[in-house]
């Protein structure tokens, strides 16, 4: 960990020597999603909300669906449709249909004043979710290649498939984040900002993980 002004920079190395990856791949919205766990979907349809958005590495060993909201893995989201392909949460190797993850999420926590905090990506147990990115294009998840031959080709790409995201902790609507039933009250951002990168190959020594880079602000 390093820290650089008021960023932390904190690389994540996910190495399950047992996970998958596409070339090109897609990005889905989770509006399509017909069994979506987020109740406010639908509901909440201005243009403040949320563009939630997931998608899947599949270019090495590894099939890993990541979001644009702090989590990993489909299980809370449902049954899902990727590339017209039924998305597993991470399977390997590719094609096996052989999976080793429910689900997983990001959780953020620090003492704030005199109050101990913490901002989830998903709480299984609550249902509850504080995570999310911008509205519209903006909180799209930005795909790059550093493959001349890819249509996401980009000259500061760092692996065969990058998937970049940002999202933060302040939406306080209560129509999308749940009141804490433990001390009934609002949720309490920590005014959080995190931009997720994460990585995927193709090569014999770097097809079994993906790597995840994470800036907090």
């Amino acid at each position: 960990m390093r820290m650089r002004h008021s960023t932390t920079s904190l690389v994540l190395i996910l190495m399950l020597s047992l996970v998958a990856i596409n070339q090109a791949g897609a990005v889905a919205s989770l509006e399509a999603t017909s069994q979506s766990r987020f109740r406010f979907l639908g509901k909440v349809t201005d243009d403040r909300s949320p563009n939630l958005q997931f998608v899947r590495h599949k270019v090495g060993k590894m099939n890993l669906t990541i979001t644009n909201f702090g989590t990993f893995g489909l299980g809370y989201l449902g049954p899902a449709v990727i590339d017209g392909e039924i998305a597993l949460s991470c399977e390997y190797p590719n094609n096996s249909n052989i999976e080793y993850l429910f689900s997983g999420a990001l959780w953020i926590g620090a003492v704030a004043g005199r109050d101990t905090l913490v901002s989830v990506g998903r709480d299984g147990w609550l249902n509850t979710s504080e995570l999310f990115p911008d509205a519209g294009q903006a909180g799209a998840i930005e795909m790059r290649s550093n493959l001349q031959t890819s249509h996401n080709y980009h000259p500061d790409a760092i692996s065969e498939q990058d998937y970049i995201c940002r999202f933060t902790d302040t939406i306080v609507n209560s129509a999308m984040v749940e009141e804490d039933p433990h001390d009934n009250r609002a949720h309490m951002p920590l005014y959080v900002s995190v931009e997720q990168r994460s990585y995927a190959w193709s090569y014999d020594y770097a097809e079994d993980f993906v790597l995840f880079d994470y800036y907090l602000t």
